[in-house]
């Protein structure tokens, strides 16, 4: 008699079969989410304007103004300097 838990003929067991193989998702399989550009207007920097400045006097925010120009926070800006913002809305 044989001890519980033994195998007798280990070639008697049959192998467990592999879960199929799952490929990760490609880019081109999951589409980019699509977002209508924002009209934009060209503005030039003025001595002593900040982003906050602008983006009130706009109605917009200062992280649409560093999106729409690469800008990372803290970015000094130069008198002259033409920036994008949001185009203003007529209401």
């Amino acid at each position: 008699m044989g001890c519980r838990g033994e195998i007798r003929n280990p070639a008697a067991l049959t192998p467990m079969a592999q879960p199929p193989a799952i490929a990760p998702p490609t880019s081109s399989s999951i589409p980019e989410p699509t977002v209508p550009p924002i009209p934009t207007v060209e503005y030039t920097i003025q001595e002593g304007d900040t982003l906050y400045d602008i983006a009130t006097r706009y109605g917009t925010t200062v992280e649409i103004i560093q999106q729409l120009n690469g800008l990372p926070a803290g970015a000094v800006l130069d008198v002259g300097q033409v920036i994008k913002i949001p185009e203003p809305s007529e209401e």
